[in-house]
């Protein structure tokens, strides 16, 4: 019989930086110099999240982004891509201090840990939906992109966080993981069903298990993408985040999942906006042939969600201005949206609007995060 496994919150790994860099030089931060390194057979680990802190102000950030992850010196870690400007930060502070958490704005992790992940109703399995943090035996280590210089002296702190678990002790307190469970699109009311395979966690199967880079089909692991608009809005005309016509710069910023053939599923959990352009008026989902949240009368002002510069009640995010003082440094998680969607066997897309004069180039970005589930 397992039981719940409660172990603390840990500094999986950490590099500090204050040398300058070049325009889109790519960096890696190798685990034996962040102290990421684990002995294999002693000890597994899940991460909870990343915390990065680049330079002393979110007013003139280092432009570090596409921050992902490496574990156990595999290929890049799929499906999440951080940014790491402080502005627009999508892995910021987790201080009480630094952070903003009330509301929607509850702290975001990439799952619950596996040592107290619920069981799915009416069995004694640990839910798979939940227990999705990233897994790894040997190593973490992360790589990252300069979308501009940055000087020499601008620190630079990168920071793992996460659980490492006793390899003796994970079968027994753990136990089974997987089983029959339901994606559940709130905002339309339908879900989707995954029968995921059990499996008694183990160090053997740690990276078999949900947010490990060893599973079957179907795969579960934790999604966390953003975008910034490479190309000016039309005005009055939704402006898409795609890598078709040059709208986003890489496939992995699009926020435009083509899933009509694709045996994936997308579980969106958390949706954010933040616009730097006084221009920006609002954003929406599009779901198929369907626009969320319904239109109200005819006009571009009756659509979506506002998402003004001055005015983003519901889902703005990284740097807190205009809830706290240009100069400070207090941010906000990607909010969790009132009804989870669920992207399946269809297209949807993350949309915006401008107040029919456009959004000029880097005047909008979007970020998304949740659970992304592969051959079902």
């Amino acid at each position: 019989m397992s039981r719940d496994l409660r172990i603390p919150l840990s500094v999986l790994a950490r590099w500090n930086e204050t040398d300058a860099l070049t325009l889109n030089e790519e960096r890696q931060l190798a685990a034996s110099t962040g102290n990421g390194e684990l002995t294999e057979g002693q000890w597994v680990a899940e991460i909870s999240h990343v915390e990065i802190i680049t330079g002393t102000t979110a007013v003139a950030p280092a432009d570090i982004q596409d921050v992902m992850l490496r574990l156990d010196g595999r290929e890049v870690y799929p499906n999440i891509r951080i940014n790491g400007r402080m502005d627009a930060s999508t892995a910021p502070p987790m201080s009480p201090m630094r952070m903003l958490q009330q509301g929607r704005w509850q702290p975001h992790t990439y799952g619950v840990p596996i040592g107290v992940c619920p069981m799915l109703p009416g069995t004694t399995y640990r839910d798979p939906r939940f227990c999705t943090m990233p897994k790894y035996k040997r190593s973490v280590s992360l790589q990252y992109v300069a979308r501009a210089a940055v000087n020499n002296g601008t620190t630079r702190q990168f920071v793992v966080y996460g659980y490492l678990y006793p390899a003796n002790v994970v079968s027994e307190a753990i136990g089974n993981v997987g089983g029959s469970f339901a994606l559940v699109d709130q905002l339309r009311g339908k879900s989707v069903s995954v029968d995921y395979p059990v499996k008694l966690a183990s160090p053997d199967t740690w990276t078999q298990l949900p947010g490990g880079q060893g599973q079957g089909a179907p795969a579960i692991y934790p999604y966390l993408r953003d975008s910034v608009n490479l190309l000016a809005t039309t005005p009055n005309t939704p402006y898409q985040f795609r890598e078709t016509g040059g709208l986003v710069a890489r496939a992995n910023q699009e926020l435009y999942w083509s899933f009509q053939v694709e045996n994936k599923a997308l579980w969106i959990q958390r949706l954010g906006v933040r616009a730097t352009a006084a221009t920006m008026r609002a954003l929406m989902i599009q779901l198929a042939d369907e626009e969320f949240p319904s239109r109200r009368g005819n006009g571009a002002a009756g659509r979506g969600w506002p998402a003004q510069r001055e005015y983003n009640p519901l889902m703005h995010y990284g740097h807190a201005f205009p809830e706290a003082p240009q100069d400070s440094l207090t941010y906000l998680p990607i909010p969790l949206m009132d009804k989870s969607i669920v992207v399946h066997r269809e297209i949807g897309q993350v949309n915006v609007l401008d107040n029919g004069t456009l959004v000029a180039i880097g005047g909008v970005r979007l970020a998304a995060a949740g659970v992304l589930v592969e051959g079902v």
